[in-house]
């Protein structure tokens, strides 16, 4: 026993090799090295927009507000109620939405944007926020509906306003631009001055001015189309055979076409080259049958169609 403390005493008070040295000194530098790459990559990463979204900041002083209401127009904020002009949503899933011929207009705090919902149209906050270099985050989600977005271009590189759609995310970059959301979520956003970057299953689509983009579930969004603003129908076949009427059209495959009643209006699928078939029966008295045709911007362009001229087959 007091020989292993005599020999552990003299093996603690000799002196280190050289070699232990040299070993124990370049241990204690990659040390160092290892730390300070560490923290460059911490610092890096970190400084990156989605790292400075994670240290996001409670910010009382933003929200959206409802600046104009036309019809039926219903604020969701922990619970359901008739809108208000002046009606403001801070949190995240309050949200508004337009009934049958109704309309809003929605503002961003600062006059950093305004929200034109079209009838039909539900729209939530995802986030207000403000980060820790001042930049302000915007994420708004369209569920369904129309709506045209007018926003200004941000002045701090890390504020960024996005538009959570199905299935993709349109990111704007100082822009007048709308989004369509169909029954079938079918998504089509288009730019009329400025530039959109819509982005869906790992695919970026810069959709700029003049052009239009469609969105489908599970896919990426198309190349940049052409954005159509004639609103037209081309008919391929029209018949009626007993009180059933057959039509056959298409239309630009960016747009929505609707059949519009007196209480109501029905969208009619069509698919990814734009083409539709309807069949219909025919209502007693019925004279015309009506369909518009919608673009992401919102506008809309009537064909009604008179039913003494569908030939019988």
């Amino acid at each position: 026993m007091y020989h292993n403390l005599k020999v552990s005493k003299c093996i603690s008070m000799a002196p280190p090799s050289p070699l232990l040295a040299v070993l124990s000194r370049q241990l204690r530098l990659r040390r160092r090295r290892v730390l300070s790459l560490t923290g460059l990559l911490l610092g890096l990463s970190w400084s990156s927009p989605r790292i400075l979204a994670l240290r996001a900041q409670s910010a009382p002083g933003r929200w959206l507000e409802v600046r104009q209401i036309a019809r039926s127009v219903s604020i969701h904020a922990g619970g359901n109620r008739s809108a208000r002009v002046g009606d403001r949503l801070h949190n995240s899933g309050h949200g508004v939405s337009t009934g049958r011929r109704a309309s809003a207009t929605l503002a961003v705090d600062l006059n950093i944007g305004t929200v034109s919902l079209a009838e039909n149209t539900h729209i939530t906050v995802q986030r207000l926020e403000v980060l820790s270099d001042g930049a302000r985050v915007t994420l708004l989600q369209v569920h369904r509906g129309q709506a045209r977005i007018q926003a200004r271009p941000m002045n701090n590189p890390n504020s960024r306003f996005d538009l959570q759609i199905p299935n993709g995310i349109a990111a704007v970059r100082g822009t007048d631009f709308g989004v369509a959301v169909g029954e079938d979520q079918k998504t089509a956003v288009g730019t009329l001055d400025g530039h959109v970057e819509l982005t869906a299953q790992g695919v970026t689509v810069p959709v700029v001015t003049g052009f239009a983009s469609v969105l489908r579930p599970g896919q990426p969004p198309t190349q940049p189309l052409v954005l159509d603003r004639e609103l037209d129908i081309t008919w391929q076949s029209q018949s009626r055979q007993g009180n059933t009427i057959y039509l056959v059209g298409r239309i630009d495959v960016a747009n929505t076409l609707w059949q519009e009643m007196e209480a109501d209006s029905r969208e009619i699928p069509i698919n990814q080259g734009g083409v539709f078939e309807i069949r219909l029966p025919l209502e007693p008295r019925s004279r015309t049958l009506t369909f518009s045709v919608r673009n992401s911007l919102g506008e809309s362009r009537t064909h009604p169609l008179t039913l003494d001229r569908i030939p019988i087959r």
